[in-house]
């Protein structure tokens, strides 16, 4: 997971805690009879607070979920070596030709299987299948 993946769900449940506090306030102000500008005040923070923790889940969500493209999407996917690749060569990618580069060095033979195992700028690190 990404950093703000948990500086989000750290608010999420500072906001939960907010909101269970609040709700405290309202069951106090109805055992001790505090006016009603003070019980308005306490529920629409409540309520409020409520609509922020629901929605959070749909921001966490959506910064998760973003489509990634390029370079950033290559880690895990399979291709083809189109040269021999000795520490560096070129393989092919859901049909793009990368630089390449071996994983652990040694050497991959044209037209053998590769998984990409990472991304260093645009030359992609791969071990043979």
């Amino acid at each position: 997971m990404r950093k703000i993946h948990y500086i989000l769900l750290g608010m999420k449940y500072t906001l939960l805690a907010l909101l269970i506090l609040f709700a405290s306030l309202l069951i106090i102000t109805n055992i001790y009879k505090f006016d009603i500008f003070d019980f308005s005040i306490y529920g629409a923070t409540t309520l409020g607070l409520f609509f922020l923790f629901y929605y959070f889940d749909k921001i966490i969500w959506a910064v998760e979920s973003r489509p990634r493209t390029g370079s950033e999407s290559m880690p895990g996917k399979e291709g083809i070596a189109i040269t021999d690749i000795n520490n560096e060569g070129e393989v092919r990618v859901e049909g793009i030709i990368w630089h390449a580069r071996s994983y652990n060095g040694k050497i991959i033979n044209k037209g053998e299987r590769v998984i990409v195992e990472g991304v260093e700028g645009i030359i992609l690190i791969v071990r043979k299948i």
